[in-house]
């Protein structure tokens, strides 16, 4: 019996041992990917942050070509209006210039 016994406790450290380098197996390789996914989610979190940074300044951008758009609209505005009274003055300064023409015919005549 004491070799039966004998020939157990063999059979149960062989089981014992698969089992633990099968456990050390699968720690390494858990290990391995917990690596691998660490980096790749510590090069995400850098990309995201480049990211947000590009965003930030695009949106500053944006807000000052926003400026820059109200400005020349406001640009424009005031030079229509400009147009439009120089147009007007012009056309009073042709009346004006008519009309002392008109006179001066006028007097050459008398």
């Amino acid at each position: 019996m004491w070799c039966y016994v004998c020939v157990c406790d063999v059979c149960a450290a062989e089981n014992d041992s698969n089992e633990l380098n099968s456990a050390r197996e699968k720690y390494i390789k858990m290990e391995s990917n917990y690596k691998m996914i660490d980096e790749r989610c510590r090069k995400l979190q850098e990309e995201l942050m480049e990211t947000k940074g590009e965003v930030a300044k695009y949106k500053t951008d944006v807000e000052a070509l926003m400026e820059q758009v109200s400005l020349l609209r406001s640009t424009e505005a005031r030079l229509h209006q400009e147009l439009h009274v120089l147009r007007e003055s012009s056309y009073s300064n042709e009346k004006i210039s008519y009309t002392l023409k008109q006179l001066e015919v006028i007097v050459c005549l008398s």
